[in-house]
């Protein structure tokens, strides 16, 4: 019983082990976080970058728009943080795109920056 036990951890941990490393090369902006709360969220200038390579790319629009909506979040993937936006969270709909409040405030920053 304690053998079989000992396996599937063994193999439970290497799997979480070979999560870990693919996120770390698929998402290298992720690595430097602040560490504490609910989850560890990215420092302000990664997030800075993310949003800019994502305005780069076209995923995030280039200029503000006139109507913006707010809403109670839907689960929907921020493509900022790459993380749910939860039913506590509000959510910016930037018309295809849908938003962390301070994954917004980082894009409207860097809009304004130009």
């Amino acid at each position: 019983m304690y053998a079989r036990w000992a396996a599937t951890t063994a193999v439970i941990t290497s799997t979480q082990n070979r999560l870990l490393g693919s996120r770390r090369t698929l998402l290298p902006w992720q690595q430097r976080c602040i560490a504490g709360g609910s989850a560890d969220r990215p420092l302000e200038e990664d997030v800075q970058a993310r949003v800019r390579a994502l305005i780069e790319a076209g995923v995030l629009p280039r200029d503000t728009s006139k109507t913006l909506w707010v809403g109670k979040g839907s689960g929907a993937i921020c493509p900022v943080c790459q993380q749910p936006i939860t039913a506590d969270a509000y959510e910016f709909d930037l018309g295809d795109v849908l938003l962390h409040r301070d994954c917004h405030r980082a894009w409207q920053r860097e809009v304004r920056a130009g």
